[in-house]
């Protein structure tokens, strides 16, 4: 689930895979796959907070998708 907050307009998600791209104004609620959905977030003028809740382990177990670790730096490098 993603939950985006802040002062900003025009804000926008896209799921480039599938060729989508839907609003993504404050207060919007978006649940998706992150491990089987690529997506992103263009830059917005304004500020953007973005909260991210990630399923129990049970949940990725059941439909046999690793749970995603720690986010780190070393994985926008390169």
């Amino acid at each position: 689930m993603l939950v985006s907050v802040g002062t900003y307009n025009e804000g926008v998600l896209t799921l480039p895979g599938l060729g989508l791209t839907f609003q993504y104004n404050p207060g919007t609620v978006v649940g998706l796959c992150g491990k089987l959905l690529k997506h992103a977030v263009p830059e917005v003028v304004g500020n953007r907070v973005c909260l991210a809740y990630y399923m129990r382990d049970k949940v990725h177990e059941r439909i046999e998708v690793s749970a995603p670790g720690w986010m780190t730096l070393d994985k926008y490098e390169g």
